[in-house]
């Protein structure tokens, strides 16, 4: 059985992969400077470290050029099936 810690990092890795594939072929770095996000803030949900407030995934959606609801349907994509938010 998956602990809840478990089905967190098997979020973050969603939402991850969603930013990245958002993100194509740019430099994170460069879109957090044009954007005024912190680059480790972008890096560190790029390369699922840690989980961030519903304000910071908004602010991140906006400077890779997408609407929050996108990113997170997105995210919804690389969930395995039956994944449930409130098993974390």
């Amino acid at each position: 059985m998956l602990t809840k810690e478990m089905k967190k990092q098997i979020y973050l890795k969603a939402l991850s992969k969603a930013a990245k594939h958002c993100i194509g072929n740019r430099k994170p770095s460069r879109i957090a400077i044009e954007y005024g996000i912190s680059t480790s803030t972008l890096s560190t949900l790029v390369n699922a470290k840690k989980d961030f407030n519903v304000t910071t995934i908004a602010q991140v959606a906006e400077a890779i050029g997408v609407k929050t609801s996108y990113l997170y349907e997105l995210t919804e994509v690389y969930l395995p099936t039956g994944f449930s938010l409130l098993d974390i």
